[in-house]
């Protein structure tokens, strides 16, 4: 009778801590699909932004597929590293886009011919126009295009208390440009 009700006590005991067991299971798995949700849809996010100046993507390794693979593989293989080793790669696109109206003065060098220049602070642009029939054609004959684009790698803390910093170091790049905008695309691993 004793022996009966020990066995069923410890039954009892041994039920309930295979259920909180199973319950800790559980949660974390939930929390990691939480995890993994909110990353997604901050992906998608970035993804869909147009006029972002910056995108982060956060792959984990399974994720990285197809041209990423492809310039992570080159770029460790360049380097001579193993792939896994690379934690982030940057992208940098400069563009300039301008709809600003401006008139360019056309010098007239001959009957049905003119002299078409045009230059900025980054560009220079020259071409030849002449009639031909009905038809104005136009010959380009020069395309300068220059900008400097200046990148700053520097380490800084992430707090500060009565000008002390403290923090885990984290490692940044702050990329100035002359013209146009700047989109950097990032893309950190996740192991």
């Amino acid at each position: 009778m004793i022996r009966q009700r020990v066995i069923i006590i410890g039954v009892i005991i041994l039920l309930f801590f295979g259920m909180g067991v199973t319950i800790n299971i559980q949660v974390q798995s939930i929390k990691r699909l939480r995890a993994d949700n909110i990353r997604m849809n901050q992906n998608i996010d970035q993804l869909m932004q147009d006029n972002a100046q910056q995108t982060t993507l956060i792959l984990t390794e399974k994720e990285v597929t197809g041209k990423i693979k492809r310039e992570r593989d080159s770029l460790a293989k360049a380097l001579q590293i193993r792939p896994k080793q690379i934690e982030k790669i940057v992208y940098i696109d400069n563009s300039t886009h301008d709809t600003i109206r401006i008139n360019v003065p056309a010098i007239i060098t001959g009957q049905d011919t003119w002299k078409i220049q045009d230059s900025t602070k980054c560009f220079k642009w020259a071409a030849n126009a002449f009639k031909q029939g009905n038809e104005l054609k136009i010959t380009r004959t020069l395309f300068e295009y220059d900008n400097r684009i200046t990148q700053t790698f520097y380490r800084k803390r992430p707090y500060q208390f009565l000008f002390i910093k403290y923090g885990k170091w984290q490692n940044l790049q702050k990329i100035e440009s002359d013209c146009g905008e700047n989109t950097v695309k990032q893309f950190t691993f996740i192991k």
